[in-house]
C-alpha cells in the first residue's frame, strides 16, 4: 500500500511538471529569454531551509526512537532485576545454588 502512495505521488508530481513545460512551450514566443531569476532565489531559499527542516525531522526521530527504547527496554531489564532479586530472596540457603547460579 505505501509503494503505491510512493508511486502515485511520484506520477502526480511527474505529469505537473511535464504540463508546465509544455504549457511554457507553448505559451512562451522565446522560452530561452524568461526571467529566472525570481526562481533562482525561491531554490536558494529551499536550499537553505531544506536542511533546517530534516533536521528537525531526525531530532523528533531520535525522541520517539529514545522513548520507546526506554519504556520497552527500560521495563525489560527492570522487570529482569526484579525477578532476580526475588529469586535470591526466597533462595537464600545453599540447597537450590545450582538454580541461584542459572539465575
Amino acid at each position: 500500500r505505501t509503494s503505491h502512495t510512493v508511486f502515485g505521488i511520484l506520477a502526480f508530481c511527474l505529469a505537473v511538471c511535464g504540463a508546465t513545460c509544455i504549457l511554457t512551450l507553448l505559451l512562451s514566443e522565446d522560452p530561452g529569454k524568461l526571467d529566472t531569476t525570481s526562481i533562482t532565489l525561491l531554490v536558494d531559499f529551499l536550499n537553505v531551509f531544506t536542511p533546517f527542516i530534516l533536521g528537525l525531522y531526525l531530532t523528533e526521530m531520535l525522541v520517539r526512537w529514545w522513548d520507546i527504547r526506554i519504556k520497552a527496554v527500560g521495563r525489560i531489564w527492570g522487570a529482569t532485576c526484579d525477578i532476580v532479586m526475588l529469586l535470591t530472596s526466597f533462595l537464600p540457603k545453599q540447597e537450590p545454588l545450582p538454580i541461584r547460579r542459572l539465575v
